[in-house]
């Protein structure tokens, strides 16, 4: 059955279950049928058996009682009589008994022992009238106590039952058709929608990413799953031209170096040169062969981070010793560019981690900070605790960032100004790649900036357990204007 159409095992649920509805519906009204039937028979017996009581109770010797019976219920339409003795002795019956018995001779003493208007019913075979219903009592009369019998054939209670019967039998096959096919029916509207989803979805190609599902009633559960698969499908649109983006402006990015590569090696092969001129070109190749290396180190680094292919070490990491030495090999950079680079003191403390990606955060931060701070600019590094975290500010006095470009400086790619120094050559993958390994050690990486006074680049990570609360004041550093 797993392997039908949902509509086709909801249809047979559906009929499975209104089956045994109808079968266990059908067998009580059965009982209840009978029940009813039974117990008109037996109020028509009563009546009948109270009037011929009534008749010999109320006779005054033994020949009245009999010419009463024989006037009144030798012949009575459908009902059968028989008055015995207590002992057995048989006094009075209808004709048509011919002889036969009404009341079993083993129940007769029975039926004597009752106080009178005490009623014995039951239902057996009485020869020259079948199957009947009976019922008995003990009557006091003119001679002693009698005991009178009264039966009535069953055979139109057994005919009324078994056209009951066949009804229920002929309308169970009828109703589950029906069922089924009104089942069908409704399954097939009701799971008309997918099939909806499912021509929205084989409609849906990478060039083609405008299609939507419509939720008709969003608040069913077909609704809900449309607008899970049309968040879906924002989604998969999203990355995809995340993607194409990213491939744009990656092929622009390695343009521009192997256009300048090229031409320099065109230009110093279109005449002979000088040594020295051959070796400026030289110089040059390799200056654009080193960014194109550095651009595709960068590249890789965040395909690889993006198909989960980059494993992140998870070791014990001293961060303040980390940020310490990070800052030592910006001491020269930023001498060259006039700026003052320090430290502030940071407490020891140690993060889990890979320490290779983390210095990578730090030295991106840096790199940008020292390329967008003008001569004369601070920068300052600086830790403190947040509770199980730690946050590393790194500080700069530089031009700042306007706020319509704040929230895109994380993208790959993007540049947020113009770079008046000719130092300035990167290519805005810096911040993407700081975020991505600080997302992997389970951080959190913001910028907070104004125009022409600064930027505050922010670090969370997560503290390990075995931190010591004990301060370690790492010296500040400092490099002195140039």
């Amino acid at each position: 059955m797993t392997r039908l159409p949902i509509r086709w095992r909801f249809t047979l649920w559906f009929g499975a279950t209104l089956a045994a509805v109808l079968v266990a519906f059908s067998l009580l009204l059965l009982l209840v049928m009978r029940h009813q039937l039974l117990a008109s028979v037996d109020a028509e017996l009563e009546e009948e058996l109270r009037e011929i009581s009534g008749e010999i109770g109320s006779a005054k010797k033994t020949r009245e009682m009999f010419a009463r019976l024989h006037r009144g219920f030798a012949e009575h339409g459908d009902y059968y009589f028989e008055v015995t003795r207590p002992t057995g002795e048989t006094l009075f019956q209808s004709k048509s008994l011919e002889g036969q018995r009404v009341l079993a001779p083993e129940a007769t003493s029975k039926i004597g022992s009752l106080q009178d208007g005490g009623l014995e019913f039951n239902s057996r075979e009485v020869q020259g009238v079948g199957p009947s219903r009976v019922v008995s009592t003990n009557v006091e009369g003119p001679g002693g106590p009698y005991v009178v019998g009264a039966a009535k054939s069953l055979e139109l209670f057994n005919r009324q039952l078994s056209l009951v019967i066949t009804v229920l039998v002929a309308s169970i096959p009828v109703a589950l058709v029906l069922a089924l096919l009104g089942g069908y029916t409704l399954a097939r509207r009701a799971l008309s929608p997918i099939d909806r989803i499912v021509d929205v979805a084989n409609r849906i190609t990478a060039t083609d990413l405008q299609q939507r599902v419509e939720a008709v009633n969003p608040k069913d559960e077909l609704g809900r799953l449309s607008q899970t698969i049309n968040s879906l499908i924002d989604r998969l649109q999203k990355a995809i031209e995340e993607t194409r983006r990213f491939t744009a402006d990656a092929a622009h990015e390695l343009r521009t170096p192997l256009a300048v590569l090229r031409s320099g090696i065109e230009v110093a092969l279109r005449s002979p040169r000088s040594a020295e001129d051959y070796r400026r070109a030289l110089e040059a190749a390799a200056d654009e062969s080193n960014r194109l290396a550095k651009l595709a180190d960068q590249l890789l680094f965040l395909s690889r981070q993006d198909a989960g292919m980059t494993q992140i070490e998870r070791e014990e990491v001293r961060l303040d010793a980390l940020l310490k030495d990070v800052v030592d090999r910006f001491e020269i950079p930023a001498k060259e560019a006039r700026l003052t680079l320090s430290i502030e003191p940071i407490e020891a403390c140690s993060v889990c981690g890979d320490d290779v990606r983390l210095s990578q955060v730090f030295f991106n931060a840096l790199d940008n900070a020292i390329k967008y701070t003008p001569q004369g600019g601070r920068i300052t590094v600086r830790a403190r605790r947040a509770g199980p975290h730690i946050v590393v500010e790194v500080e700069d006095t530089g031009m700042g960032i306007s706020p319509e470009h704040l929230g895109q400086v994380f993208k790959r790619f993007y540049r947020a100004e113009p770079q008046p120094n000719e130092a300035r050559n990167g290519v805005g993958l810096g911040l993407a790649i700081a975020k991505s390994a600080v997302a992997a050690h389970g951080g959190e990486i913001w910028l907070e900036s104004q125009l022409g006074r600064g930027t505050v680049l922010t670090v969370e990570l997560p503290l390990m357990e075995s931190t010591s609360p004990s301060s370690l004041q790492s010296s500040p550093q400092s490099a002195a204007s140039a």
